[in-house]
């Protein structure tokens, strides 16, 4: 706490809060708080200053008030002359306890990217039923012994690297169905030999491996903005618009079948909606006094006015 009054003391532009909620394994509720800042000497620092559970509804006022509780207990509910910043999900209880008080609110790009890319999933024929396959090909090699002994041998045969397992989807990890799909690619000659000698679990057709490698091209600069805008040793809200761009831009020189093309058309439409829930004019100031986005093009200044180019 000393360290961190000590730097407040020295003179900050800002505070910045970032939050995040889960559930145990004992179905209590928690809620954490984690503070960032620079200091006057342009040090990035984080610190996670409060971790609390949630034993009420999890109403808007109801987090809010726990917010405040565990900034108080850092004496950083009410710091003179600086900003205060929340960066959060896209929950709607979330939403609703900033917006129940002064603090300045971005959405999270990363969330509300992975909120695109499932809906774009569900827009697009087939794309549902073949990651269910792909799944349940993944739960089979995991939970079955002699079919992990078998996947193995075939990795060998093929191959004198270390085998390596299939890596399973999970709903909460960001970017897993990606994962899956190209480790199960990356795989595709001893696990096809593996499911052919088993029973219990259907193969993927040449049509089904097509359609794998054509979500795998789709995801893979998502993937990428996913892992960049993510980052903590660096500010992330300056390379939001190059992101968006270069996002745009890969998806756009890809020439896939009509139905995959109709997903990329719902990302295209949608990929719009984090700048209407953001301030543009901030993300295109941050872009542009980042001096390391100047050289890519991205920034033009123009009568002391910012603009994306």
């Amino acid at each position: 706490m000393d360290e961190l009054q000590n730097d407040i003391a020295s003179g900050l532009m800002s505070l910045s809060f970032t939050t995040d909620g889960w559930k145990s394994r004992s179905a209590h509720y928690y809620l954490s708080l984690t503070v960032h800042y620079m200091t006057s000497n342009f040090q990035l620092k984080n610190l996670m200053i409060g971790l609390t559970q949630l034993e009420d509804r999890h109403t808007g006022n109801y987090i809010k008030l726990k917010f405040e509780e565990m900034m108080l207990e850092w004496n950083l509910l009410d710091v003179p002359n600086v900003p205060i910043l929340f960066t959060t999900d896209n929950g709607a209880n979330i939403c609703n306890a900033i917006r129940q008080s002064s603090w300045n609110h971005i959405h999270c790009f990363a969330h509300t990217l992975q909120l695109v890319i499932k809906d774009c999933q569900k827009h697009t024929k087939g794309i549902e039923k073949l990651l269910k396959k792909a799944r349940h090909i993944t739960t089979h090699f995991h939970q079955s012994d002699p079919a992990r002994r078998d996947f193995e041998n075939a990795q060998k045969v093929s191959s004198d690297k270390t085998p390596l397992k299939l890596i399973q989807s999970v709903p909460t990890r960001w970017n897993s169905d990606y994962d899956m799909l190209e480790r199960m690619k990356k795989l595709q000659q001893p696990l096809s030999v593996a499911l052919s000698r088993s029973a219990s679990v259907t193969g993927l057709s040449g049509t089904d491996w097509k359609r794998i490698s054509d979500i795998i091209n789709v995801l893979d600069p998502l993937n990428e903005a996913t892992k960049i805008s993510c980052g903590s040793k660096y500010p992330t809200i300056s390379m939001i618009e190059p992101i968006i761009q270069g996002m745009k831009e890969a998806l756009e020189n890809l020439n896939f079948d009509h139905e995959t093309n109709v997903g990329l058309n719902n990302f295209n439409d949608e990929g719009s909606d984090y700048d209407d829930n953001n301030n543009d004019e901030d993300l295109e100031i941050s872009t542009c006094e980042n001096e390391s986005q100047m050289p890519m093009g991205f920034c033009e200044i123009e009568q002391d006015t910012y603009v994306i180019s």
